[in-house]
């Protein structure tokens, strides 16, 4: 995979996940893009839900040139969540981030960021990927289902440049090491980052309700649940509620 990015810094955008898209389209770019936008005015988050993110946030996004076979998908989502926690970790060492599946992230039990996948398939394959980033940096919005939080609450140490660049360098590398290891190493990672993972907890897929223990996750990146009937059903998509 080639190592450089070209970086893109914008003062405003509606969505950077489009934004990236277009970027590429536009100009047949066959290489990786890295975008940061200081305001987000419309942000994509999972199953048509919106993003609410202010000026001071992150919110970024992350263009590769990968191709993947579409049933590695989610092994993609597992290594990028584990990325970018190692990332933020390295910045705010004293932050105990945690990952809800598949895909927030949390700290005292509270959300103070999210990720999205996106993938462009052809048949069998995923010819690129993108990774959409938000972190509460200095404002977090007011949700009924959930409490949430910001990093300002927690440090003053909040540099958008060098989150941003240390996010793209920690998702290089992991993209790397799983060229060479075994998804076992990401496996183990994620589970060591999961607020769930042993916790009974509930999915909502398709606007139907499963019930069980969230046991592990499976080589293919899909959560494992144990449901109260002794049955066990894996989650390719879905989200814990």
């Amino acid at each position: 995979m080639d190592q450089n990015f070209l970086i893109y810094y914008l003062d405003k955008v509606d969505s950077t996940n489009i934004k990236i898209k277009t970027i590429s389209e536009k100009n047949s770019n066959k290489g990786n893009i890295a975008l940061l936008a200081y305001n987000q005015t419309n942000g994509k988050g999972r199953s048509q839900n919106y993003w609410i993110s202010n000026y001071g946030d992150l919110t970024c996004s992350f263009l590769i040139k990968k191709k993947i076979e579409v049933d590695k998908l989610g092994q993609i989502n597992i290594l990028i969540s584990v990325a970018i926690i190692e990332a933020l970790k390295k910045i705010f060492p004293n932050l105990i981030i945690k990952i809800k599946w598949p895909n927030d992230l949390y700290v005292e039990n509270k959300k103070i960021g999210g990720i999205l996948l996106e993938s462009q398939v052809n048949e069998k394959f995923a010819n690129c990927f993108i990774v959409g980033l938000g972190v509460n940096i200095v404002t977090s919005p007011n949700i009924a289902k959930y409490g949430t939080t910001k990093i300002s609450n927690y440090t003053e140490n909040t540099d958008l440049k060098k989150i941003f660049h240390l996010v793209r360098d920690h998702i290089y590398k992991n993209i790397c090491i799983w060229d060479k290891k075994n998804f076992k190493f990401f496996k183990t990672k994620w589970i060591s980052f999961s607020k769930d993972v042993g916790s009974k907890v509930s999915i909502k897929k398709n606007n139907n309700f499963y019930t069980g223990n969230f046991m592990t996750i499976s080589e293919n990146g899909e959560l494992v649940m144990n449901t109260k009937e002794k049955k066990t059903i894996s989650f390719s998509f879905g989200e814990i509620v």
